[in-house]
């Protein structure tokens, strides 16, 4: 039955598989410009990841959003959308991750906007102090007020609320100029960085 499935599947996308993918990449659009009506989300597209040297593709069905504008952990609206009977492909703790399919339409795209408002809603913060900007040079010694994320590993290295160390800066900041991806820090070159102000 599995592979029978399968071979269905199959069949389909090679007959009327590129009308399908075209059809759910315009549901992708209409699903980005829904999310960034909610007040601090944003869609990490194109625009943000493909000038990376690291970065090959990036799947235009994966609708990547960024809760750090709302202050919202993402496990805990990842819980909330599943009590509204909404499962995403992948989630961390500022990230969650649906996913179009050949099988959503305009009305499944336009209902999860909503569940998904009220999801963030129900978890919004604040940001935890103000936050300034600095110069490389300025940020060691000061509170983190942002993540810094090498890939590989995928662990932070910094995160909010850290005193930024002198070797640990520069070992991050030689990595960046490798072309070493640093994720989550707002400038991935990191020269600059956001600390916290005072």
């Amino acid at each position: 039955m599995i592979y029978g499935t399968i071979d269905q599947a199959r069949a389909r996308m090679q007959a009327d598989g590129e009308r399908l993918i075209g059809a759910a990449i315009e549901l992708y659009a209409r699903a980005r410009e829904g999310v960034e009506t909610i007040e601090g989300l944003q869609v990490i597209g194109d625009e943000s990841v493909l000038d990376h040297p690291s970065v090959l593709a990036r799947d235009p069905l994966k609708l990547v959003i960024d809760l750090a504008g709302a202050h919202a952990d993402g496990f805990a609206v990842d819980r909330a959308l599943r009590a509204r009977g909404v499962q995403v492909e992948g989630v961390d703790r500022r990230m969650i991750i649906p996913h179009i399919t050949v099988g959503d339409d305009a009305g499944r795209v336009d209902a999860f906007i909503p569940i998904l408002r009220a999801a963030v809603d129900e978890h919004r913060g604040s940001a935890f102090a103000a936050t300034e900007r600095v110069s490389a040079e300025a940020a060691v010694g000061r509170v983190a007020a942002e993540f810094a994320v090498p890939y590989p590993p995928g662990i932070p290295a910094l995160a909010p609320g850290e005193v930024i160390g002198a070797e640990l800066w520069e070992r991050l900041r030689e990595e960046a100029a490798l072309g070493a991806r640093i994720s989550y820090a707002s400038d991935a070159s990191l020269g600059s960085f956001k600390v916290v102000a005072g």
